[in-house]
């Protein structure tokens, strides 16, 4: 007896499960296809996701699989665009030329600012200033 169990994230704290129990692998994997093929029937962008997490894991489909699940690959979707930071919200490190006393990693403004409130301005990147306070400050 064979068990495959799957979890998929469909992002936004949502997820799906699917288990399927079997004798033979190649039965089990044409059951999961079939029931992805049957998520999310009015949500094309769901459906993509179940599609490509499916083929990612157990493979694109063959030839001698049924015709009616030989839909074309899926496309990876574009990247998400980065938004834009707000004026003043903050700099980046390539905009923003401080860089850690300690390690030499480069600084953002909000790291210099908190510097400046808590450490009596030794200039130390996050990463530095965790380790400080795990030490007990020494």
């Amino acid at each position: 007896m064979i068990e495959i169990s799957c979890k998929i994230n469909l992002k936004g704290y949502e997820s799906i499960g699917i288990t399927v129990t079997g004798d033979d692998r190649d039965t089990i994997i044409n059951e999961i296809r079939d029931i992805g093929d049957h998520l999310a029937p009015d949500d094309e962008e769901t459906k993509k996701m179940i599609t490509r997490y499916i083929n990612r894991v157990f493979g694109t489909q063959t030839p001698e699989e049924p015709a009616a699940r030989a839909a074309d690959p899926v496309p990876d979707p574009a990247p998400a665009k980065t938004p834009e930071p707000k004026q003043g919200a903050f700099e980046t490190a390539d905009k923003y030329t401080k860089v850690c006393e300690s390690c030499g990693a480069p600084l953002v403004k909000i790291d210099v600012d908190i510097c400046k409130q808590f450490l009596s301005g030794q200039l130390l990147c996050r990463t530095c200033r965790d380790n400080l306070t795990r030490k007990g400050g020494k």
